[in-house]
This record gives structure tokens, C-alpha cells and sequence, in this order.
């Protein structure tokens, strides 16, 4: 089974948050202006994720993270690096998502099996 989830944990939701500006990570029409009639109605963290798997009887093979794109968060940083540093920077930045994903992950990837 391959599994992608919204990560809650994601520094940008965490940034959001803080802020109170709560965004579920839904419909981008209703997130900020309805977030009660956003589709979302589960949240997870990498350790959430697991153990729902886990507990349902799942072998993970893989825990990890996707789309981290610092310079589309953070609008303000694409205006001071600049392109080429802002490609160089971009590659740098993927390494540390897989080693902190999740911090650095907009979305968890889980492949499990029901193989042990």
C-alpha cells in the first residue's frame, strides 16, 4: 500500500498556526475563509501515521516526506536569492527534508505491507 497525507506537523502549518491562521490543508477556496467546510477531517503527524498502520496490523517500508519548497512558502526568499542561488539552495534544502521530514515535509509518504 502507498499512502500520501497532508503532515500537519509541516513547519509552514506550524508557522499558520502560531499566527491563528489555522489552514486544514484542504480546499484552498474555503481553507482561510471557511475552514469549517474544509474536506479535511483527519490530521497526522509521521508518529500518527504510523501507528494507525502499525495498529492495523501494516509492516512500514518506508516513512518519509514530499514537498518541501522553501521558496514557495516563504514567498520573500525567492526575491532575495534570486534564481540560480535559489536552484543551488533548493537541492541543498531536499537533503534535510529526508532527514527531518516531519519538519520539512508538506505531505508524508508511507509504503506498508500486510507482510511481516
Amino acid at each position: 500500500m502507498i499512502v500520501t497525507v497532508p503532515n500537519i506537523a509541516y513547519f509552514r502549518e506550524r508557522l499558520l498556526l502560531f499566527l491563528g491562521r489555522f489552514n486544514p490543508g484542504g480546499s484552498p477556496q474555503t481553507a482561510f475563509s471557511e475552514p469549517w467546510r474544509d474536506p479535511h477531517i483527519r490530521f497526522f503527524t509521521q508518529r500518527t501515521l504510523r501507528a494507525l498502520f502499525e495498529h492495523n496490523g501494516f509492516c512500514l517500508d518506508l516513512l518519509d516526506g514530499d514537498g518541501f519548497n522553501l521558496f514557495n512558502d516563504l514567498p520573500i526568499l525567492r526575491k532575495l536569492f534570486g534564481s540560480s542561488r535559489m536552484t543551488k539552495a533548493s537541492r541543498l534544502l531536499a537533503h534535510f527534508q529526508h532527514l527531518r521530514p516531519s519538519l520539512l515535509s508538506s505531505k508524508l509518504v508511507l509504503v506498508a505491507s500486510t507482510e511481516k
